[in-house]
């Protein structure tokens, strides 16, 4: 049944009566983050089934549980002592074609203790809600349903339980709908959503028709055998051989099992293997790089280590300073010149001293006068040999002088340097021939340096290629594992896991053949014993019997065969389907999407997959293209049996079903929503505040029922508690 009206009454953030209407076609259900979109959801389920969605622990709780969390906040902050204060939803669910309504009321109530002012708050909570229903048939009045087990059939009908999952769904419960690990999701949607249960139904009574005819055959083939004990034998053989099928089978059946699992683990790891041999290859390319670099690092400090050695080591210091040493020579001629001047004035001075020294010692024998008289002389200014006057500084004054300087004076040697004081003229020409050796050898110093510095740029630039690589290795290790959920040193695990699934692929597959060959084999041989005990056969079986084997026979292969045939025909037509859908949805993204193939497992079930236009399947498809493909593949099962009843007479409610797509995905989404479900309600934040992509809503998609904005209405100065919290709704409609 379709939704026709909503209706809270202080329930949650919904303070007051808030009031919904809804029509077919696409229904929208605007809030940002905290607005009450979840709550509305809530609202809806809470009214069938007695449960709301507690968001912290992600299940669904009673009633019973949750108790006054039900009650808005700042309805229980108004309420004052020993007042009830009151929640209800009620819904009016309708079905056009029947003309008929049932109104759907839950009720919770709790009271307010008087504690006192100082007192925290206490409240009486039942354990328990109300829930009454009215049904309306034509003009006539509603009327109420008392009869519980009424009530529970009736809500069969508005929504049945098995058909809920697939109409009734938040977003995050998309990926349980189609379960990609588990096989049977699909299988089971589609034996839900369409009629191939009657087929099945078929199947199951002429499989169990046939063998109670066979068994009646059997024993009457036993009581005109002309050999009883033979037909015994070949009897139990033939029991035997049917367990053994039946054992056969079932371990078939298991290792079909284990082979889908196996393939599905290793498709799941597909997309992963190549860049788990790609982080592989790269990893061992980081390591050889890392060590370069490392090496490269030792020759460069070795290098620039050396720089700092050939300053004195290789006189690199002494860079450009070859006119110091014309300089220096230059200063060294000019002291060698000038010593040699010193020199030569030096011999004469001493030439003249011998001679005087000689006059001084033929005048007066050494020490004659004694010394103390001479000075006494000199005193007295007058000479006591001759008493002369000789006044200080005249000229016999400085005669009786010279008798005191010829004790103190000697004869000069011959070694020029042994008069000199301060002599560094050997350090000075060590120098000059230093510098000499030093003037050729400076020119060569220039190759030398250059070299170095080209070599040690060369290192630097090794250096830097080498991390640039590094860092490129890193950025394309990190892009491996964003785009494959696995980190690198996890790689060797996946390439382990796949190889590990790969044989054991390999190693069902031969046991499925195993299997496979021992029923033909006993199949064979059951036939074998059929003709046998047709031979021994002395009597007349009634024909009507035979009859009725064959007919039988061929009924349960007629039923088998065409619940196959009709499968497939179904699997294909949903496959067309799935595609339209997933066409439509990503129509405006420019991005590759491949086509959905609904591919039959080696257990039987059915899994959607994606394939390129060469028959290659597509791994690694991101999250949204993931959900895309499961909602696709469910409108299909919706619109392939588009007269059927999931199709006209149910609602789909979604919260945030569009999450994860882009605005072009959302668009397309609410469009081809509009096209398949007679009626959809879906909750989306993805239209608030944008105005765009709201108005390409309403430009895009033809059918659109009624749009609300929910906003949360609190003070700004008291949002730290809900105690003001309420819910504004706001109707508006297409331009």
């Amino acid at each position: 049944m379709l939704i026709k009206s909503l209706k809270l009454f202080n329930f949650q953030c919904y303070y007051g009566e808030n009031d919904f209407e809804f029509s077919e076609g696409l229904n929208l259900i605007i809030g940002d983050n905290g607005a009450g979109k979840s709550k509305f959801y809530d609202a809806l389920y809470w009214v069938l089934y007695d449960e709301t969605f507690d968001s912290s622990i992600r299940v669904f709780r009673p009633t019973r549980d949750v108790k006054g969390w039900l009650v808005s906040d700042k309805a229980k902050f108004l309420c004052v002592p020993d007042e009830e204060v009151k929640t209800f939803v009620e819904v009016i669910f309708s079905n056009p074609d029947r003309n008929e309504e049932y109104i759907l009321k839950r009720t919770y109530a709790i009271t307010r203790l008087d504690k006192g002012e100082d007192q925290e708050k206490k409240w009486r909570e039942p354990s328990e809600s109300q829930l009454s229903m009215y049904r309306k048939d034509g003009y006539l009045d509603a009327r109420i349903v008392k009869d519980p087990e009424d009530i529970k059939n009736n809500i069969r009908r508005i929504l049945p339980p098995n058909i809920k999952p697939y109409m009734w769904f938040q977003g995050e419960q998309v990926d349980g709908l189609i379960d990609f690990k588990n096989n049977n999701t699909l299988t089971d949607a589609i034996n839900i959503l369409s009629d191939i249960s009657e087929f099945d139904a078929f199947v199951s009574i002429s499989k169990r028709a046939y063998e109670i005819a066979d068994t009646e055959y059997r024993k009457e083939q036993r009581k005109v055998s002309g050999d009883i004990q033979k037909t015994e034998n070949l009897d139990n053989e033939r029991r035997r051989l049917e367990d053994q099928i039946r054992r056969l089978q079932k371990e078939l059946q298991e290792y079909k099992e284990g082979l889908t699992y196996a393939q599905d683990e290793q498709d799941k790891l597909h997309g992963q293997v190549d860049a788990a041999e790609r982080m592989r290859d790269l990893g061992k390319e980081e390591k050889r790089i890392t060590e370069e670099l490392q090496q490269v690092d030792q020759e460069y400090k070795a290098k620039v280590q050396s720089v700092n050695k050939n300053l004195f080591n290789r006189f690199w210091a002494l860079k450009g300073t070859q006119f110091l040493v014309d300089i220096y020579a230059e200063k060294f001629d000019e002291y060698e010149k000038r010593r040699m001047e010193k020199k030569v004035q030096q011999e004469q001075s001493a030439e003249m001293e011998k001679l005087m020294l000689k006059k001084l010692q033929t005048r007066l024998p050494t020490n004659v006068p004694e010394p103390i008289y001479v000075q006494r002389m000199l005193h007295e200014g007058k000479c006591l040999v001759c008493d002369r006057d000789a006044p200080y500084g005249s000229e016999p004054w400085i005669k009786i002088k010279e008798l005191l300087d010829r004790e103190s004076a000697k004869i000069p040697g011959n070694s020029f340097e042994s008069t000199l004081q301060n002599n560094f003229y050997n350090e000075f020409k060590q120098l000059y021939q230093l510098g000499l050796g030093m003037q050729s050898r400076i020119p060569s110093m220039d190759g030398e340096i250059h070299e170095t510095f080209s070599s040690i740029s060369r290192l630097m630039q090794r250096r830097k290629d080498a991390q640039k690589q590094l860092e490129q290795i890193k950025i394309e290790i990190q892009d491996l594992v964003n785009t494959s959920s696995i980190s690198s040193p996890k790689s060797a695990n996946v390439l382990n896991a796949f190889t590990g699934f790969q044989n054991s692929i390999i190693r069902y597959k031969l046991d499925i053949q195993t299997s496979e060959n021992g029923i033909q084999k006993a199949q064979t041989r059951i036939s074998e014993i059929d003709s046998e005990l047709r031979k021994m056969t002395k009597g007349k079986i009634s024909p009507t019997l035979i009859e009725k084997v064959e007919v039988l026979a061929d009924f349960k292969k007629v039923a088998v065969s065409t619940r196959e045939r009709v499968f497939n025909r179904l699997i294909r037509r949903l496959e067309e389907e799935a595609n339209n859908h997933y066409n439509s949805i990503t129509a405006e993204n420019k991005a590759v999407r491949g086509l959905i193939r609904l591919v039959k497992q080696p257990n039987g079930n059915y899994m959607p997959k994606i394939y390129d236009s060469t028959g290659q399947e597509m791994y690694g498809m991101n999250d949204s293209n993931i959900i895309l493909i499961k909602l696709s593949v469910i409108m299909a099962i919706i619109s392939a049996k588009k007269s059927g009843r999931a199709a006209e007479m149910y609602p789909l409610i979604s919260d945030a079903p569009m999450s994860k797509f882009t605005e072009n995905y959302t668009v397309g989404f609410c469009r081809t929503a509009s096209e398949v479900y007679t009626q959809s309600i879906i909750m989306s934040k993805d239209f608030h505040y944008n105005e765009v992509l709201l108005e390409r809503l309403f430009a895009e998609v033809e059918n659109i029922g009624n749009v609300y904005v929910i906003e949360s209405s609190v003070p700004e100065d008291k949002r730290n508690d809900r105690n003001d919290l309420e819910t504004k709704i706001r109707r508006i409609s297409k331009p």
